[in-house]
C-alpha cells in the first residue's frame, strides 16, 4: 500500500516524528513530566490516511466494475454461441430423422409392391 506523501511518517519510529521520541542514550527522569502528545497531529494523520485508503478502495471498486463488465460480455457471448450450436444440433437431428422416415416410407412402398406381386402370382397359380 502506498502511503500518502503529505503525511510525515517514519517507519523506524512507528509513524511518530523522530524529534518527539527519546533516544536510547537518554534515560527518562521520572520526576520530569511527560512531553505532551500531538493529538491534533495524530488526528490529521489519521484523516489523511483514511482519505488515501478511501481513494484506493474506490479505485479497486472501479477496476472490479470494469472486470464485471468484461465477464458479463464474455458470458453473454458464450450463451449466444451455445444457443446457436444447440439450434444447429437440433436441425441436424431433425434432418436425420426426416431422412430416416423418408427411407422407411420408400421401403414400405416397396414392401407393399412385393406383397401385392406375390399375392398376384399366387392368384395366377390358382391359390396354392
Amino acid at each position: 500500500m502506498n502511503v500518502p506523501t503529505d503525511v510525515p511518517t517514519d517507519p523506524a519510529t512507528g509513524g511518530h516524528k523522530p524529534d518527539t521520541l527519546a533516544t536510547a542514550d537518554e534515560s527518562p527522569n521520572p520526576k520530569e513530566p511527560l512531553e505532551p502528545f500531538g493529538w491534533p497531529d495524530l488526528e490529521t494523520r489519521f484523516h489523511a490516511r483514511m482519505a488515501h485508503c478511501t481513494k484506493e478502495e474506490e479505485s479497486i471498486q472501479r477496476e472490479f466494475q470494469e472486470w464485471v463488465k468484461v465477464f458479463k460480455s464474455w458470458a453473454q457471448t458464450t450463451e449466444v454461441y451455445e444457443a446457436e450450436r444447440a439450434a444447429k444440433r437440433l436441425r441436424t437431428r431433425m434432418k436425420w430423422v426426416q431422412t430416416s422416415e423418408a427411407d422407411m416410407e420408400v421401403k414400405r412402398q416397396l414392401y407393399i409392391k412385393v406383397v401385392d406381386a406375390f399375392e398376384g402370382a399366387l392368384a395366377l397359380c390358382g391359390g396354392l
